[in-house]
C-alpha cells in the first residue's frame, strides 16, 4: 500500500482517470534464478550462502503456479463481466546451462524462454509439462498481459568477468543450473542482478528539471545546482533511491536546490544525504519506506507558506539517523505523521539528534512510533500526539509559540527527560 501511494504521487502529472482500477503487476516472470530445492542444497554444501529470500526460493513459475493464478483471475469479474488481468514483467531469455557446460563455462550462452520450458518439461514433466502452452493460453484468453522487463535479469559485465576469473560461486551456481547467492560483484555500485547498473556519478551540472535514480545502485549526485523552472516547480528535484534488492548505496552531497515542491525525495535503503543546501522548497527532504540511511550536515531554509524541513508521512522509516542539520522553515521543522504504524513496524527506529531548528516551525510527531529526539536545539515547541515509543531528552528548547513539549491524544510509552526548556 505504501509503495502504491508513492507511485501515485510520483505519477501525479501523468494520465488520470476517475475509474476505479486495480493494477496487478509482478516482476521477474520467466527468470531462472534457482533451479530447485536440490540445487539449493547442493549450492549450500558448496559454500554458497542464502542472502535473501530470492536466493532461497526464486524459481521459475511452473504449471501448477499458472493454473492457480488463472483460477484466481477468473474467479472475479468487474461490472462488465470481465475477469481480472495479470501483468507479469517478464524476461524472454535465460542462461543456456547445457551449452555453457559444453564450453566448460568459459563463454556466455543464452536461450529463449520456450527452450527453457522445453528442457524443464523433459527433465521434470510433472512440474513443467505443458507450462509454456499455459503461458500462451493465458495470453490468448487475456488473462496475462506480459510486459518487457529486460532480456536477462543479470549484469553481463559482472557475469563475463567472473567467468574469466573462474569464480567459485558463479561456477558452482551454473553447475546447478542456477544463478544466485553471489556475494560480491567486485564493484560497490553494481548488483549482479541489475542488467543496466553502471558506475554512476552526476557532478557539477545545472538542472532545471528532475533527476531520477529510482532503479540505480551506487549513484553519486554531487555538487550540482537544481533551480526549478515553471514546469518543474511542483515535482521533486531529486528522486533518490528505489524499490528492490538491486537498489542500494546511493548518495547526494554538496548540491544546491531552489524552488522545488520537494528538494529530495528519498526512499528504500542505504542512502546518504549530506552537505546539501536547500532553499525555498515546499519540503526539504521527504522520506518514503526508508531504512539503513543517514541524513546529516544539510541546510534547509524556506520562507514559503506551509514549508517543511524533513517529512515522513504515511510511511515507515527504520534504522535512520538524522543529525547535525540546520533547519529554518515556516510550518514544520520535522513532520513525522502516520509513521511506522504497520504490524511489522513495531520496532522500527529513527534517531534525530544534534540538529538546530532555528525558526518557530513546529516539531510535529503525530501517530508516530519509534522516534528518538535528543540533543537538539529548537526555537519551537515539540508536539507529540497519539504517539508511542517516542523519546524526547537532553534537548535545548526555547519556544515562543507554546509549550516546550506538548503531549496529547492517545499517547503512551513516551519518555521526556533532561530537557532544558525556556518558556
Amino acid at each position: 500500500m505504501k509503495q502504491k501511494i508513492f507511485n501515485n504521487l510520483k505519477n501525479i502529472q501523468g494520465w488520470k482517470t476517475k475509474r476505479k482500477i486495480v493494477v496487478i503487476s509482478v516482476d521477474d516472470y520467466g527468470n531462472v534464478r534457482l533451479d530447485s530445492k536440490e540445487a539449493r542444497e547442493k549450492m549450500t554444501r558448496g559454500g554458497l550462502k542464502v542472502y535473501t529470500r530470492f536466493d532461497a526460493f526464486d524459481s521459475l513459475e511452473n504449471r501448477e503456479d499458472l493454473e492457480a493464478l488463472y483460477e484466481v483471475l477468473t474467479s472475479v469479474k468487474d461490472k462488465n463481466n470481465n475477469h481480472a488481468v495479470f501483468t507479469p514483467f517478464a524476461l524472454p531469455c535465460n542462461i543456456n546451462f547445457e551449452a555453457m557446460a559444453e564450453e566448460n563455462y568459459r563463454i556466455y550462452k543464452y536461450e529463449n524462454l520456450p527452450d527453457t520450458y522445453k528442457k524443464l518439461s523433459d527433465r521434470n514433466p510433472s512440474a513443467y509439462g505443458g507450462t509454456w502452452d499455459l503461458w500462451k493460453e493465458g495470453i490468448a484468453k487475456g488473462l496475462m498481459k506480459p510486459q518487457f522487463h529486460g532480456r536477462e535479469h543479470f549484469n553481463l559485465k559482472v557475469f563475463n568477468e567472473k567467468l574469466k576469473q573462474r569464480d567459485h560461486e558463479l561456477i558452482t551456481a551454473l553447475k546447478n543450473r542456477s544463478y544466485t547467492s553471489i556475494s560480491s560483484t567486485g564493484y560497490s555500485t553494481i548488483s549482479y542482478t541489475a542488467a543496466f547498473a553502471f558506475d554512476k556519478l552526476i557532478e557539477n551540472n545545472d538542472f532545471e528539471s528532475k533527476v531520477n535514480t529510482s532503479y540505480a545502485s551506487g549513484s553519486i549526485i554531487r555538487n550540482n545546482t537544481f533551480t526549478a523552472s515553471a514546469e518543474s516547480a511542483r515535482v521533486p528535484a531529486l528522486a533518490l533511491g528505489g524499490n528492490g534488492d538491486t537498489v542500494f548505496n546511493n548518495e547526494a552531497s554538496g548540491n544546491t536546490f531552489s524552488g522545488y515542491g520537494v528538494a529530495i525525495s528519498a526512499y528504500h535503503r542505504d542512502v546518504k544525504i549530506y552537505n546539501n543546501v536547500i532553499n525555498d522548497c515546499g519540503v526539504g527532504i521527504q522520506l518514503k519506506s526508508f531504512s539503513d540511511s543517514e541524513i546529516f550536515n544539510n541546510s534547509i531554509t524556506s520562507t514559503r507558506t506551509g514549508s517543511k524541513g524533513i517529512m515522513a508521512h504515511v510511511t515507515n522509516v527504520n534504522n535512520v539517523n538524522v543529525y547535525k542539520n540546520n533547519i529554518d522553515v515556516k510550518t514544520d521543522g520535522l513532520y513525522f505523521v502516520s509513521l511506522n504504524q504497520g504490524l511489522l513496524e513495531e520496532n522500527f527506529q529513527v534517531a534525530v539528534y544534534e540538529n538546530n531548528f532555528i525558526s518557530t516551525a513546529a516539531i510535529t510527531f503525530s501517530r508516530a512510533k519509534g522516534v528518538t529526539f535528543n540533543n537538539n536545539e529548537s526555537a519551537s515547541r515539540v508536539q507529540v500526539a497519539n504517539c508511542s515509543k517516542v523519546k524526547v531528552f537532553s534537548n535545548k528548547i526555547d519556544p515562543t509559540n507554546g509549550h516546550g513539549v506538548a503531549i496529547s491524544g492517545d499517547s503512551f510509552d513516551i519518555e521526556v527527560n533532561n530537557n532544558n526548556i525556556t518558556v
